[in-house]
């Protein structure tokens, strides 16, 4: 078992979860042709999702071989204020290049 990893703060963290990302999607594009993940709610990944939207990350993920699951969504409409959807989208999701499948 490997010891946890503890990091200062929540921008290290943002740093080092959204760079770990970036790393398993092309390792598995590469290796099985695309890459999937589950967008978790709430504020926590926001950061996370910021650094994956800007450079250098952004130009780095094979996006088009990206299959986005939403995880954590709550019981109201796509768009309103309180949509963890929404927020991926408007953090994330609006400003990656290419195509990704939205499931």
């Amino acid at each position: 078992m490997s010891t946890p990893t503890v990091l200062p703060d929540a921008e290290q963290l943002g740093l080092a979860a959204s760079r770990m990302i970036a790393e398993h999607a092309v390792n598995a594009v590469v290796q099985r042709g695309r890459f999937s993940i589950a967008l978790a709610g709430g504020n926590t990944p926001r950061r996370t999702y910021e650094l994956l939207a800007a450079e250098p990350l952004r130009g780095q993920g094979p996006w088009s071989q990206v299959h986005v699951f939403r995880g954590g969504e709550r019981c109201v409409p796509p768009d309103a204020e309180r949509s963890n959807q929404r927020k991926a989208r408007i953090v994330l999701l609006d400003h990656v290049p290419g195509s990704y499948t939205q499931l």
